[in-house]
Order: structure tokens, then sequence, then C-alpha cells
């Protein structure tokens, strides 16, 4: 079939019509099981080879116009790869800058033919577009011979200098590579140029009344019907007409939007040390505030606009989730009326109770007897882990519970005994069970007698200020305390010795990933290594003294992969198995699941 279709394909003047009569005879007969279910999609992969760009493009809509018999059973499973290869080769030919609808087209007709969760289609382990740079011009004298006139010094509150040029455009660079904050002397330094750009957007506002709102379909037409560059020139001499488009601002900011929404989103394929600081997070939400308040403040249909964007994160926040777990497969809720009928007929059943806590206890669940009952004891398996849960910590935070006892303290507040915090019980009553949890001082026996609950509270919270740096010029203030306190300390210090040795037996446990499984999965992971090893948070100078070694490609995975294990604390076979099947190992992958079961 293939030789015959080659004949008719290089008669000049056969007619597009017959090549796709031939192709849906090839469907038919794969229907009949005459031919294997791939031979149609061969067959036209082997006419876009021999055609030119625009004989292809005109063939390939037969391709979009019978999706739906790709996307059947029979033909999908066989097919699936053929036509995505057939695409990819399409797409290598044609030109990113002058075939850009024929590559639309390629790419809606991928998106319509795989299904959301096909994995060759998702970044699923999360990579970033590092080629996408901006360069910045070095010319300093077009700025630094920059005249404004006097109207122009009245209009713009800022210095449109050198360094606010350089400090704009490095932001593209954390844009790009939005993990570089995850480090401190970046973190800084996005801080500071970000800190800079908007207090400039804040001061140089936008006069309202020279932009008149429209209605959002007149801004459609009239994007439609003009062009407009994919990517902003970074002219310094452009920067302040820049600064006064709207557009331009609205791109910006986005990107603020955009950024600040990952580095405070948990990605699963993140490593361990990304994590922010509480006032990283805070700092990040009063930014997140501030971005909304400019683009509000932005001309041009500001508030719907603004309240568009919200919306478009929140729905990428829904899409992350997804990506979280796992990417489960969509499915389309059945008929209401079905499903209440099922539930009648279910209803009408009556089963033995031996049989349904037989199946609970197979599939390691529990029967209660009462629907809300089962679904609260199986949130979780393991009820001891649930308790242990971040969400179920109800203590309050120790310094802020104290803060007013340990005020009324001082004499010079001058605060009637009777009035005191320490007096109130059930204020002793919680301090009692916070101290038990938070502080070792509880549990220290003293020679002196303790009369009550209020003298008692006043006697631990002294113990505890002397460790507090409190003053507001960074000085530590020291109490006055009772001979006591030599004691504690003393106390304190030897605990903190046993707890140190404690875990220096803790270390020396066995490694979270067994040395049979490491050989198994370096002998499949093989050439992989470099770049399994860089997605993994390995460095590139221990990369290279791998290298150095010499080493077959088994054995440098297997060390890669020790070096790894010692780094990284959220080492586990679970995080190396996802990670794997993103670089489609799945062989090695399944080596994990396995022997974990």
């Amino acid at each position: 079939m293939r030789n015959c279709l080659l004949n008719l394909a290089s008669n000049s003047e056969v007619e597009l019509k017959s090549l796709e009569e031939f192709v849906s005879f090839a469907v038919e007969l794969s229907r009949r099981e005459i031919c294997s279910p791939s031979i149609p999609i061969v067959l036209l992969s082997d006419t876009f080879d021999i055609f030119t760009l625009d004989q292809c493009e005109k063939l390939f809509a037969y391709v979009e116009n019978n999706v739906n018999i790709w996307k059947e059973d029979m033909f999908f499973s066989g097919c699936k790869n053929n036509l995505l290869r057939m695409c990819n080769d399409l797409l290598r030919r044609l030109s990113r800058s002058q075939n850009t609808v024929f590559r639309g087209r390629i790419l809606l007709f991928l998106a319509k033919f795989f299904p959301f969760s096909e994995r060759s289609g998702l970044n699923i382990v999360s990579e970033f577009n590092l080629d996408n740079v901006v360069e910045q011009s070095q010319d300093t004298s077009s700025l630094e011979n920059f005249e404004t006139s006097e109207e122009n010094d009245e209009e713009i509150k800022f210095k449109i200098d050198y360094n606010f040029y350089n400090k704009f455009l490095s932001l593209q660079d954390f844009m790009r590579s939005p993990n570089q904050c995850y480090n401190k002397v970046r973190w800084r330094v996005f801080v500071n140029s970000a800190t800079d750009v908007l207090a400039a957007f804040q001061n140089f506002k936008l006069d309202a009344d020279q932009y008149q709102d429209k209605p959002i379909h007149d801004h459609i037409s009239e994007a439609t019907s003009s062009t407009f560059f994919a990517k902003y020139l970074t002219n310094p001499k452009l920067l302040e007409l820049q600064l006064s488009d709207p557009d331009f601002r609205r791109s910006i900011l986005i990107q603020f939007l955009i950024i600040l929404q990952y580095l405070s989103s948990p990605v699963k394929f993140k490593l361990g040390s990304y994590e922010l600081k509480p006032d990283q997070q805070d700092w990040i939400k009063e930014q997140v505030t501030l971005v909304y308040q400019l683009l509000a403040e932005t001309p041009l249909n500001s508030h719907s606009f603004a309240q568009s964007v919200k919306h478009i994160l929140a729905r990428e926040e829904l899409w992350n989730n997804w990506k979280n777990a796992g990417c489960p497969e969509f499915k389309m809720p059945g008929n209401v009326e079905e499903k209440n009928s099922t539930k009648t007929k279910v209803r009408g059943k009556k089963r033995n109770i031996g049989e349904l806590i037989k199946e609970a206890t197979a599939e390691n669940k529990y029967y209660m007897g009462h629907p809300e009952l089962t679904r609260l004891w199986n949130l979780n398996s393991n009820n001891l882990e649930a308790c242990k849960a971040k969400e179920r910590k109800f203590l309050p935070d120790f310094d802020e519970y104290f803060e007013e006892a340990i005020m009324q303290m001082d004499p010079e507040a001058a605060i009637e005994p009777e009035y005191k915090k320490v007096k109130d019980p059930n204020f002793g009553w919680r301090a009692l069970r916070l101290l038990t949890q938070r502080t070792s001082c509880f549990f220290i026996s003293t020679n002196n007698p303790v009369t009550g609950l209020p003298d008692y509270l006043e006697l631990i919270l002294k113990k505890i200020v002397q460790d507090r740096p409190q003053n507001s010029n960074g000085e530590i203030k020291q109490e006055v305390l009772n001979t006591e306190a030599e004691e504690v300390e003393d106390l304190l210090k030897s605990e903190e010795k046993e707890m140190q040795e404690d875990g220096g037996e803790e270390n020396t446990t066995e490694p979270r990933i067994a040395l049979h499984l490491l050989k198994s999965v370096s002998n499949l992971i093989g050439e992989h290594w470099k770049t399994l090893g860089t997605k993994l948070g390995l460095e590139k100078k221990e990369i290279d003294k791998i290298i150095k070694e010499k080493l077959s490609d088994s054995e440098s995975a297997e060390k890669m992969l020790k070096i790894w294990i010692d780094v990284d604390v959220d080492a586990s076979p679970e995080n190396l198995a996802y990670t794997l099947e993103g670089f489609n190992l799945n062989e090695a992958a399944e080596v994990l699941k396995v022997n974990k079961q």
C-alpha cells in the first residue's frame, strides 16, 4: 500500500482528493482487520515527506477533519506515537516566523487529539524556557546624556537613569527563571529591583482622561486589525515612552503576579530547599495587593481587567493542584437521573455487615456503620499521623500568649497583683498546657516551694525571659533573676547535650533507598544520569567530579543517586520514581514502586 501511494503521489497531475480517498480506503481496511491500524498514519507520514509545504498545508486539513477517527480506541493506541512523530517532523520543517498559522494549526490539532492526562504534552518536571534571554543595552551614554525639559520634570516624579534601567530589565531574568529567588543573595536583588520598579509605577501615574474606556469587543477588534511585536524593545531611550503605555504596564504587572504566585504555591517538583520564610511570604502578600491596586489604577477598563486577571490566576491554581495530584484523568459526570436511579437501587439492597467489614479490611479501611463516621475514619489510614498534621496544631504562639503577663511583671508597669494576668485561673490553666509543650522549664524541679499557681507562673516566666532579645536597640535585656537561674541553665545544657547524642545515634540508620535498588535503578538510568542529576538538584561541580572519574554510565548513575540521598532531606523512593516518570524512564520507576509494595 505504501508503494501504491508513493506511485500515486509522485504523479504531478494527481489531485489531492485522490490521495485522501486512498487513505480513507486504508482506514476502512483497518476496521475490517485486513491491515494494521497504524497503516493510515504511516501513509500520511510518507505523503507529507514528499510533499512541499504548500501541499502539506492543504493535506493537513484532511488530518484535522478526521480527528474523531484517530481518537477511536482502535486507532488511538496504535497510531498516537506515529501521529505525534509526523506532526513533530512537520514542525521542524516549518519556519517560526513565516509559517506561524500552519504551526498553530498543528499544535491545536495535537491539543484536540491527546487527552489532558497525556504525559507527553505536559511539563511534568516543571522546566522553564531558559533560552528566552532579554538583552540589555550597554550604551550608558543615551541615559547619562538624557536631558528632560521642565515640563517633563513636572510630569515624571522619578529619575530614569541607567541604574533604574538596569534594575528594570534585570527583573526579566527572574521572570525567566524564578527559582533564583530561593537563593538568599538573588532574593535581595529581586526584592530591591521589584520595590523600586513598583514604586516608580506608583509615583508615575497615568492620566485617565487621556484614555477613554471602551467596551471590550472594541479593544478586540482594534487588536486584531493592528500589528504588534511579540517582544518589547529594550532601548534605554524608549523606556520613558513605554512606561506611559497602559499595555506595557499591564504586561509587567501580570509578570509580577505570575512569579509571585509561583513562589508562594506548592509545586511537587520543587526541591526541599525551595521554601520561603514567613517574612518572605508576608512580603509577597503585600506586593500582590500592591500590584492589583496598580492594575486597578491603570486606564482602559481597569476594574474589569484586574478581575479577569485574578480569575485567570485562580484557574491556574486549580491546574497546579491537578498536576501535583499526578494529573488524574478527567471523566465526564454521569446523568443525574441515572445517579438517582442507582442510588435508589442501592438503598433497596441489604448486605451482610460482616461482608462490608471484610471488604473494608481488605482495602485497609474502616467501616463504622454510618456514612459520615466511615468517611471521617478513612480520611487518613494512620490516625497518629493525622493527629500530627500541621492543620491540627492549635497551640498559640508562645511569645504572643505570655507577652502581656511578662510586661505586667515589670515593676515600672505598677500593676497591682490582683489585676495581673497570672491571677486569672483560665489563663493559668492554658499557660500550664502551653508550657508543657513549648519549654522544658516546666519539668525542672526547684528547691523553693511554690505557694500557688500565680507565683509559679511568675517564677517560670522569669527563667524564660533571660534568653529573649527584646529591646528595640537590638541589645539583650537581662532581667535580675534569683540564684536558681544558673541551676536551670546547667540542666538545660545537659538536656541539650543528651538530645545531640541521641540525634547522632539516629543519623546512623539505614539509607532511605536500599543499595540493591540503587544498582538496579542505576543500570536502567544509564546515559541519562547527567540530566537526571541536574533535575534532582545536584550542583554542576559535583556532576563534573563524577565525569572526571571516568566510570561507566551505571556506576556514575549510582554515585549520583548516593550523593542526592545524602544531600536532599526529601530523598525517597516515591519522589525518585515520580521524577523518573517525568524523563520517561518508566522501567526504573516501576522497580522502585514494585519493591515498595
